[in-house]
């Protein structure tokens, strides 16, 4: 027997690797100076932005691009038929 087409407490686990890699990679004692200084983005302009919608799509966005790949690359493919 198969398991699931889609696991999704794997992708909801999953999608937390981005969050954690960004958050190391831009935090300010690895690269987030340089990218600071590079993209002219200053402390202010960060703390104004909306944080709860950028922390949640980035959290959501990789689920469905997760859910996207699944059912292209997958050995069993599906369609989802909706009917009357």
């Amino acid at each position: 027997m198969e398991g699931p087409l889609f696991n999704f407490g794997i992708m909801a686990l999953a999608a937390l690797v981005p969050m954690i890699i960004g958050f190391i990679w831009y935090h300010k004692a690895v690269f987030g100076k340089a990218w600071m200084a590079a993209s002219g983005m200053t402390d202010e302009k960060a703390k104004g932005g909306n944080m709860p919608v950028i922390f949640g799509l980035s959290y959501v966005l990789p689920i469905f691009s997760h859910g996207a790949f699944r059912c292209r690359y997958s050995p069993k493919r599906t369609i989802l038929i909706i009917s009357k």
